[in-house]
């Protein structure tokens, strides 16, 4: 006997479609409920809550030129200031941005000699300071001297006073021999 094939009828398939859709709006439904009953009730206090809560501070904006050379980390904390020793006395007179007038008996009498040994010249303060207390602590008489020219200060370092230029030289020779510095007789 040979079964006849039966077909799926019409109405089980919209049985089917009307319990997904009745599924999906009571899901919809309970989501919506439980929205309104568990969301902070609004009342006329609010602004005045808000307005005394403390707001995150604001970031800055920023385009995209200034987050490429914006610093990716924070500056070094600054160098703490040295107490000045009395044999710097000249030293840090030149320091102070309006030469102060020293006194004619804490200055030490000028060395005599025209001539002297310059061991280096620099733009910045601190490479010149660091040279002269290597060569003080060396035993050298090292001094900056501080000039401006060409809208810049140059800060040269130099050792020793001498009284002619062949003892400046000598000096000079013994001095790069010594050290592995650069000299130069000038006049002082």
């Amino acid at each position: 006997m040979a079964r006849a094939r039966s077909t799926p009828s019409r109405v089980g398939s919209v049985f089917v479609l009307i319990g997904l859709l009745t599924i999906l709006g009571s899901t919809f439904g309970a989501g919506v409920y439980t929205g309104r009953r568990w969301a902070p009730p609004v009342t006329s206090d609010t602004p005045k809550e808000v307005a005394g809560r403390v707001k995150p501070p604001a970031t800055p904006t920023l385009t995209f030129y200034q987050e490429l050379t914006a610093p990716l980390t924070a500056p070094p904390p600054p160098k703490p200031v040295k107490p000045p020793r009395p044999e710097d006395s000249l030293v840090i007179a030149s320091r102070s941005p309006a030469p102060a007038p020293i006194p004619a008996a804490a200055a030490p009498p000028p060395p005599a000699g025209g001539y002297t040994v310059q061991v280096g010249a620099y733009r910045a303060r601190p490479p010149a300071d660091a040279l002269r207390a290597t060569l003080a602590a060396a035993g050298h008489e090292a001094e900056i001297v501080e000039s401006t020219g060409l809208g810049h200060a140059r800060y040269r370092v130099r050792v020793g006073a001498f009284a002619t230029r062949e003892a400046a030289r000598a000096a000079a020779a013994r001095l790069a021999a010594d050290r592995t510095v650069a000299t130069f007789v000038t006049t002082r």
